[in-house]
């Protein structure tokens, strides 16, 4: 009978996450359509990154001091794309003319070449090698299918990011609509659904650090038994992929170690724990070279003075960058020349504060009576807050760094912050739980999923109307 109960409960959750993929999927795919050619921030950047490693057999662009435009096919399509906007599409007709051209120019091997001199050509190239491989399958179609398909190879990493936030909360939380929600908010926030449908390498890292937060939960939901090297060698493997991805991804090295502290301190120290720790180093080196080969390498960003006034700098954060980061990590799009009004700010202040209520009354609880039974599990739901605490904290010590290094203000932009999403909604989810009663799990997920999709509509009728309407 309790196999029964067991198989049961897992056949349930694996049709919830079915479930919300689904939508994710058509989520995604709404916003794929809705947005113009081009139109998300960086995408003609990072689309000339990627079609010059298609088109010159993976090889990495290197910097070479020119000013040397993109390839033809895609300094038209951004020309293009830029005029029909608003009030100047061609009325009455279902193809503009310009598209009969961008047809030509495809079948000519010419059009396609690029010198690769965009601002993305500093970062690793993970991303933009694996992109290499839908952009190939349409080498010979017009560059908007290219531009298209390769928008849906990110949504691919949109998707990993809602399985991994749905698995990540089933592990932390006994209530399934709870996870439901939180996982619905991860496929609905404004811009991780902009970020997730662009030509944009934040897509990448964002799927490959919400696999990598999942693997350290696996990790830490075994303590105080050892890990097993299987686990440690995808945690390592998956961890090195995305520091080749983006910089970013470096946040999460303080949660490994952690987990390598833990292990040690906690678990048997047999031999099997050590193997274990070997294959997470081996697996992470060998990983990080070899991505690095084919695609340029990841240093550690950063600078030891930004690390040594980090402390005071962050006790005197002024309000202007904090509103900064609230409103590019919530709702700024179309090459951020628009947002979400600044009264849906007002209801996320309110949000947020009664968030942080919330995880006031979860500590307390557990304080007060450590043993007694919660729809939280204590483990996962502390790493996790962990790993939003120190993941924001390093993307703070980037913009620090940057300015003390280059005087360049508002380098790392809010939408940085959703590479430890699943995170932060786990912390959301657990304050959630904290402010109502069992019973009334339910119908405060239901609420809270409301919210995110009145949020995420509100985003996309933003869009639509900044994009299409004169």
């Amino acid at each position: 009978m309790k196999r029964l109960r067991r198989w049961v409960s897992g056949r349930e959750d694996h049709l919830l996450l079915a479930a919300v993929l689904v939508f994710a999927l058509f989520r995604g795919l709404v916003w794929v359509g809705a947005y113009p050619a081009l139109k998300i921030v960086d995408e003609a950047s990072h689309f000339d990154d990627l079609q010059y490693r298609a088109e010159n057999r993976l090889a990495a662009p290197i910097p070479d001091g020119s000013k040397l435009g993109a390839s033809a096919e895609l300094s038209l399509a951004w020309s293009t794309t830029q005029h029909y906007w608003r009030d100047r599409f061609v009325r009455g007709r279902r193809v503009a003319p310009e598209e009969k051209e961008l047809d030509e120019l495809a079948k000519t091997d010419a059009s396609r070449q690029t010198h690769g001199q965009s601002s993305s050509i500093d970062q690793p190239g993970v991303y933009y090698t694996l992109g290499v491989v839908p952009y190939s399958m349409f080498r010979h179609a017009s560059i908007l299918s290219r531009i298209f398909a390769v928008r849906v190879y990110s949504l691919c990493w949109g998707l990993l990011l809602v399985a991994c936030t749905f698995i990540c909360l089933r592990w932390c939380i006994d209530s399934r609509p709870l996870a439901v929600a939180g996982a619905m908010f991860a496929a609905l926030q404004p811009i991780a659904a902009q970020q997730t449908i662009a030509i944009n390498d934040d897509a990448g890292v964002v799927g490959l650090c919400a696999l990598v937060f999942s693997f350290q939960l696996a990790w830490i939901r075994r303590l105080p038994l050892g890990p097993r090297w299987p686990l440690t060698v995808a945690c390592g493997a998956v961890l090195a992929l995305a520091l080749q991805t983006k910089p970013y991804a470096w946040g999460l090295l303080p949660g490994m170690v952690l987990l390598v502290v833990l292990s040690l301190r906690r678990a048997t120290r047999s031999r099997d724990t050590y193997v274990a720790l070997g294959a997470l180093v081996a697996s992470t080196l060998v990983i990080y070279v070899v991505a690095g080969l084919l695609g340029g390498t990841s240093r550690p960003p950063g600078s030891l003075a930004a690390l040594l006034d980090l402390p005071g700098w962050l006790l005197s954060l002024d309000d202007a960058f904090v509103d900064y980061l609230v409103s590019s990590g919530w709702g700024s799009f179309c090459l951020q020349d628009v947002g979400l009004e600044p009264g849906w700010f007002d209801v996320l202040s309110h949000g947020a504060t009664l968030l942080w209520i919330g995880m006031g009354i979860a500590i307390a609880r557990r304080v007060i009576s450590p043993a007694a039974s919660y729809v939280w599990r204590l483990g996962p739901s502390a790493f996790a807050t962990f790993t939003a605490i120190t993941g924001s904290i390093f993307l703070l010590f980037l913009e620090l760094s940057a300015r003390q290094t280059t005087g360049h203000d508002h380098a790392i932009p809010g939408r940085a912050f959703l590479f430890v999403l699943p995170a932060f909604t786990i912390v959301g989810v657990v304050a959630l739980s904290a402010l109502v009663p069992r019973r009334f799990h339910g119908l405060i997920a239901a609420l809270f999923a409301t919210g995110a999709l009145l949020l995420a509509l509100g985003a996309l009728v933003t869009v639509v109307r900044y994009e299409y309407v004169g």
